[in-house]
Order: C-alpha cells, then structure tokens, then sequence
C-alpha cells in the first residue's frame, strides 16, 4: 500500500489495519497487534478495497459547519451557568440541553451541550458519592461525642 499525499490527514488505526494486512498478517494477528475487533478489522477492509485511500481520511477536517449557538447566544448561556441551576445539583449536558430548548427554542443533541460546557471552560463536576449505609448528621454527632479526644 502506498500513501500518495502524505500532507492528507490520516486516521492513525485505519492506516495501522490497512498497512499490516498489506504485509500479509492475518486478521488473529492484526486483533492482537491493534486490538481491535474481527468485525471492525473486516469492515474496514472491505471499505479500503472498495473505496481506495478515501476510507483512510480523516473526515473531521471537513466540518465546516456553524455552531448551533451564535456567539452572542454562547455568551448569554456562560453567564447563566455562573448561577446554579435552577432544578438545583450541578450543571450536566441534560440540564444545559433542557435550558437551550426552554429558553432560546433550539433542539441540540446532549453531546453538544457537553461540548459548550467544556468549550465554556466549565470542568466535568460529579457529586460526591455517599455510601448507602452512612450514617446520619444525628449518628455521626453522637459518634464523636463518644468517641475520644486526642
């Protein structure tokens, strides 16, 4: 196999799969050195022997498209998520999607609103977790009353 634009973004696995069947390895042997699965490994092939290179490309450079939200949008949604949101918690991909469709009426996939959250500069929160056998405020007060003081 034989790469004829080298500047061309390439998706590093697919190129792997294909160069190592190329050479003559066997699909057992192409799982264990990529460790990827039989059927994507076939599937792949498949589409390299119908379609040439073009399988190979990285499609993702050719997504031009819009953001959903326009900038002024995108600013307006930064400053609500300076506040707690409003069904109380921390702010997730659903709560950010439910305030989109509620308060500027447009439909975004909850992968999208994840990606404002990051692109927005908010981490990923998670709550801590509690044990389901903890004990109470009450319990724990009266546990340290008992206990002794170093």
């Amino acid at each position: 196999m034989r790469i004829t634009k080298p500047n061309v973004f390439l998706k590093a696995p697919s190129w792997q799969i294909t160069w190592l069947k190329s050479k003559g390895k066997s699909i057992p042997e192409i799982i264990d050195a990529t460790g990827f699965s039989r059927t994507t490994i076939s599937t792949l092939i498949a589409a390299y022997n119908a379609n040439g290179e073009q399988t190979l490309l990285e499609k993702r450079q050719f997504n031009k498209s819009d953001p959903t939200l326009n900038p002024d949008q995108q600013e307006a949604l930064f400053q609500v998520l300076q506040r707690p949101p409003e069904r109380g918690g921390l702010w997730t991909s659903k709560k950010v999607k439910i305030h989109i469709q509620e308060h500027l009426g447009i439909e975004v996939a909850e992968v999208c609103d994840w990606g404002y959250l990051k692109r927005l500069g908010f981490p990923v929160q998670f709550p801590r977790a509690t044990h389901t056998e903890a004990a109470s405020p009450k319990e724990q007060g009266a546990f340290i009353k008992k206990s002794k003081r170093r």
